[in-house]
């Protein structure tokens, strides 16, 4: 059965996280600490990268450590390096109201390179060193990731914050003018996966969406909730987007779209439209242009939903010329007008709507370290009312999705 949802491709570079784990290892270079009697300075990691690997609900990190240790031994002492690699488990979890929270544990660790001895005579256990290493590592590093990514990543926050940045009366077309607003309401996520370069992680979205011609000052608060789902469940499906146009709107469009048309070989000139709706769609042209007077068209709107056509029933048009000159073409023009009208009818819903669902432009987050594509393949118009001051619509954005690429370290800034 297709759900109500966008699909989301959410891809999370490996290199990005690399670089957040490096940066944060490298704020330890250079510390010393003493354990077992023995000091132990800390050193660069000299171009050594973070291999990130993923599956399920698990991040595995390669890391590797360089380290010189002093051991007092009398009048002498014992001095040299080291450089183990040291494999780490990150267990991620979210629960329902989006607070992340991880589990970082130490897998395995191996000797790179040494204990390679400069000064003295080794005379105690490798262990002695991996195990101080470790238990160091263990205390101020590993620990420190969980408590700094529940610090650092406080989910619904910035989930508020980028949707009222990037999602409230965000311009998408001029001549008309159209804003987009939306709303979260529910994430589904599925499980780890990854490319050569990436982290994938697939998504699907429930959201309100409202594509209007004119912006609202009051857009609904997101309090969305999480689930993880089975990695044998269907992501995505059809979007539901809700349309506004005022008449004022769409009185505007129509004024565009008339004016300097030719028409008997004479361009409209149109000085004002207006419509309302009453039994009747009721729209009413002021022209200076071929005539000058009122042109009126009435009928009755009705959408054929298996072709997506637009009809306009009974339709009629009337021209109401100023002076008596003007009165003499009149028929000729309100037969011309009706043809023309005529042959426009019926309209072709997804030839006019589905381009202004591709204007959803393409944005970015925190600082252009996420880019978020959106894109759609098809529409239907599922419903079409016209109100008193508007007409409202509902469009099903048909396999509608967004390819959110993660290319950055992510910090948060509250």
């Amino acid at each position: 059965m297709t759900s109500n949802t966008t699909r989301v491709n959410l891809n999370i570079s490996k290199s990005g996280l690399s670089n957040l784990l490096s940066d944060y290892y490298a704020t330890q270079t250079n510390r010393q600490f003493i354990a077992d009697g023995i000091t132990f300075t800390l050193l660069p990691a000299e171009g050594q990268p973070v291999r990130i690997s993923a599956s399920g609900k698990d991040i595995s990190v390669d890391s590797s450590v360089r380290f010189s240790f002093t051991r007092p031994a009398g009048l002498f002492s014992v001095e040299g390096d080291g450089h183990i690699r040291l494999g780490l488990n990150i267990h991620a979890e979210i629960t329902s109201d989006f607070n992340l929270s991880t589990k970082t544990s130490l897998t395995n660790h191996e000797w790179l390179q040494g204990p390679v001895i400069h000064i003295g005579e080794m005379d105690f256990p490798a262990e002695t060193l991996t195990n101080c290493v470790i238990k160091y590592y263990k205390e101020t590093i590993l620990d420190k990731i969980d408590g700094y990514v529940e610090q650092q990543f406080h989910l619904r926050e910035i989930l508020k914050t980028q949707l009222a940045e990037k999602a409230s009366n965000v311009l998408i077309n001029r001549k008309p003018d159209l804003f987009f607003s939306g709303s979260l309401h529910k994430i589904r996520s599925g499980y780890f996966s990854e490319t050569e370069t990436d982290i994938f992680l697939p998504m699907d979205v429930e959201a309100g969406l409202l594509v209007s011609d004119k912006a609202h000052s009051a857009i609904a608060e997101s309090e969305p909730v999480f689930e993880w789902m089975d990695a044998s469940s269907d992501f995505g499906g059809s979007q539901p987007v809700d349309v506004l146009m005022s008449y004022e709107g769409l009185a505007k469009m129509i004024k565009t779209g008339l004016q300097s048309r030719e028409i008997g070989g004479k361009k409209f000139e149109v000085s004002d439209v207006h419509i309302r709706f009453t039994s009747r769609l009721e729209v009413s042209v002021r022209l200076a242009e071929p005539i000058k007077g009122t042109l009126a068209i009435t009928g009755l709107p009705r959408i054929e939903h298996e072709s997506q056509q637009l009809h306009l029933d009974d339709l009629k048009t009337d021209v109401n010329a100023d002076n008596f000159i003007y009165k003499l073409s009149s028929p000729i023009i309100e037969n011309i007008i009706t043809g023309k009208i005529n042959e426009m009818l019926p309209v072709n819903l997804q030839k006019l709507i589905l381009p202004y669902l591709k204007m959803i432009p393409s944005t970015s987050l925190m600082e252009g370290k996420i880019s978020v594509q959106p894109s759609v393949d098809n529409m239907i118009l599922d419903s079409l009312r016209f109100e008193q001051q508007q007409v409202s619509a509902r469009i099903m954005a048909i396999q509608s999705c967004l390819d959110v690429n993660v290319k950055g370290a992510l910090t948060h800034a509250s």
